[in-house]
């Protein structure tokens, strides 16, 4: 079964982001995966605001059934990251320097309002490390286009405005694909 895989690394205040891409399925073809960071905007609460925000998006395009995706991302640094999760989020936060990290993703509950075949009951889909986030995910069942994503937002430690990380990071996976 053909397994493809991506590598991209994000800048961040404390550190260098790598986060790394693979999908596997029996009639995937290298063209159709697109794996990519670019810089997103938020939608924020009023007076919410972030210094840099980035969003990776994992998408294979065309009709597919899925075997397996994994996205995995680590920053390098000392810090060690806090959880910082809530309804519809899986995020972790770090702190080092007088700058903030926080990078965020679908929890179980809208990955499978988004793929109904997906069968996470009493099943994590997100794993967090003292250093790293990794969403791992099988049997997807047929979709189209079906697409993943991180969000990492940077701010000032303590942040001006408490918790516009946490509302940057999150965001409807639906604004990332208006924005890419």
């Amino acid at each position: 079964m053909p397994e493809f895989a991506r590598d991209l690394s994000v800048e961040t205040g404390i550190g260098v982001a790598r986060i790394t891409g693979s999908v596997s399925a029996h009639d995937l073809t290298d063209e159709q995966i697109s794996f990519k960071a670019f810089e997103f905007e938020p939608n924020l609460p009023e007076g919410y605001d972030v210094r840099k925000c980035s969003a990776i998006l994992l998408v294979v395009e065309g009709l597919i059934a899925l075997d397996e995706v994994k996205m995995d991302l680590s920053i390098e640094t000392k810090a060690l990251a806090s959880p910082c999760s809530g309804q519809g989020l899986d995020a972790l936060e770090w702190g080092e320097n007088g700058c903030s990290v926080t990078v965020g993703t679908e929890d179980e509950e809208c990955l499978s309002h988004r793929f109904p075949g997906l069968k996470l009951k009493n099943k994590l889909a997100i794993e967090y490390g003292e250093q790293s986030m990794k969403l791992r995910l099988s049997n997807l069942g047929r979709c189209r286009s079906p697409s993943f994503h991180f969000i990492l937002a940077e701010n000032d430690d303590p942040e001006t405005v408490e918790a516009s990380s946490w509302y940057a990071v999150d965001q409807p996976h639906s604004l990332l694909l208006e924005q890419q």
